[in-house]
């Protein structure tokens, strides 16, 4: 393919180097191929972000939406991008993060990040143990 995206690696390589747009742009991206429906041939489920793009065919399944962890990255990424976008400290910012609300980058991911905390990652999480399981 003339490209492949990782959303985990760029969100983490985005975040390690401080590069606000390289972040936006995953985020965008990421955004627009979101997961709308269940396909086990895939691992799409709603809210879920993809893995990778384009996908890569393994014994019978697609690796697209074949990892838990790249919908909580993009929640993180989106984090790190309002934060720059407000020149708060990611790391300190506990006590200002009430002003993500008036961030522009939040209000236009604001959908998507709904769906990825309500329609995919808090389904999956265990109300006794708290811990997440995903089963393909």
């Amino acid at each position: 393919p003339p490209f492949w995206n990782l959303v985990r690696d760029s969100v983490i390589a985005s975040i390690l180097l401080n590069d606000t747009d390289m972040l936006l742009s995953q985020i965008k991206f990421a955004s627009l191929k979101q997961g709308v429906v269940r396909n086990s041939n895939t691992g799409e489920e709603p809210g879920k972000i993809f893995h990778e793009y384009p996908g890569f065919p393994i014994t019978g399944k697609w690796t697209d939406y074949n990892a838990c962890d790249a919908t909580a990255l993009y929640v993180i990424g989106i984090y790190h991008a309002v934060c720059a976008e407000l020149n708060i400290d990611p790391d300190n910012s506990f006590s200002e993060i009430w002003k993500a609300s008036s961030s522009k980058t939040f209000q236009k991911y604001k959908v998507h990040l709904e769906r990825a905390v309500f329609d995919y990652i808090v389904p999956h999480i265990d109300p006794v143990s708290g811990l997440f399981f995903e089963d393909p």
